[in-house]
C-alpha cells in the first residue's frame, strides 16, 4: 500500500495479506477501479458510491480505507463483498462548478489509514443541469438532463416539473433505476409502457410525463480508464413521476 514499485523485501508488510506486493510474471493483477456507480451526480445532491474493485488488500486491525473526493474531507469507507460503499461530501464541501461549464471533474481516490496514500483514482463529476437554458443544450447534454416544457427549464429533478418532460439523450432506464436505488429521498421515475387513449390503466393526463428521446446503454464514460458498459439501445419508453 506504498504506491511505490520496490523489491520484496523493501515492502512494508509484504507478506501480511495479499496482494500487498505484486511481482511480474505471476498473474497477479494491479490493484484499480472496475467500476464506480455512480461516476457522476448533480452538484446539489447527496448519494452513496459503490466502488468495485480489484483485489483490494485486507487492513489489518483497526485500520481503515476512505474515499476522498477531491479537496474534500476523508470519507470512512465501508468494505463490500465487491469493494467499498462510501457518502458522497457534504454539498456545502464541493467545487464550484465554472460559469462557462455545466460541471466540474474531482479525482476520486481510495486512501488506506495504515500508509495514508491513496492507491487509486478516478475522475468524478459533479453536474448543474439547469447551466442550460433551452431545450436542445439540455436534451443533448452529457449529462442525465431532462427538460421541463412548462417551466421551461433543464433539470435532473423531473418530480420539479408539472406537466410534459422532454427527457435527455443520456437519460437512460439505468439511471432510473439508479434513482431508486441510491436517491430514495427523490420522488422516482417508475416507467410503464402507455396504452391506447381512454385505457383505465392510463394514470392519466394530470400525472407528468416523460418523453424518452433516445434510450441507450447508459451515459458515455468519464475521461478515465476502466471498462465501458456494454449494451445495445432499447426502443424509446414513457415513464411518469411515481405519485
Amino acid at each position: 500500500m506504498l504506491v511505490k514499485c520496490t523489491v520484496r523485501s523493501t515492502c512494508q508488510k509484504a507478506s501480511h495479506s495479499l496482494p500487498r506486493w505484486l511481482s511480474l510474471g505471476t498473474g497477479q493483477q494491479c490493484i484499480d477501479f472496475e467500476q464506480v456507480l455512480p461516476d457522476r451526480i448533480p452538484i446539489n445532491q447527496m448519494t452513496m458510491v459503490q466502488l468495485t474493485i480489484r483485489t483490494l488488500p485486507e487492513l489489518p486491525f483497526g485500520a481503515k480505507y476512505k474515499c476522498v473526493f477531491g479537496a474534500a474531507d476523508p470519507i470512512d469507507a465501508t468494505v463490500t463483498a465487491f469493494g467499498l460503499s462510501c457518502p458522497t461530501p457534504g454539498v456545502v464541501g464541493r467545487p464550484v462548478i465554472s460559469d462557462t461549464l455545466d460541471h466540474v471533474f474531482v479525482p476520486l481516490s481510495v486512501r488506506s489509514s495504515e500508509t495514508n496514500k491513496d492507491f487509486v483514482s478516478r475522475n468524478f463529476a459533479y453536474y448543474d443541469c439547469g447551466r442550460h437554458t433551452t431545450c436542445m443544450e439540455c436534451v443533448k447534454s452529457q449529462w442525465a438532463c431532462n427538460w421541463c416544457v412548462y417551466e421551461n427549464k433543464c433539470t435532473h429533478n423531473t418530480s420539479s416539473c408539472q406537466r410534459n418532460v422532454v427527457s435527455g439523450e443520456n437519460v437512460s432506464m439505468l439511471h432510473m433505476l439508479q434513482q431508486l436505488v441510491y436517491l430514495r429521498y427523490i420522488t422516482p421515475l417508475v416507467p410503464y409502457f402507455a396504452g391506447p387513449p381512454n385505457d383505465p390503466w392510463d394514470p392519466g393526463s394530470q400525472i407528468p410525463r416523460v418523453i424518452s428521446r433516445s434510450i441507450g446503454d447508459g451515459h458515455p464514460p468519464i475521461h478515465h480508464s476502466g471498462r465501458r458498459p456494454i449494451g445495445n439501445s432499447a426502443p424509446p419508453i414513457i415513464a411518469q413521476n411515481q405519485l
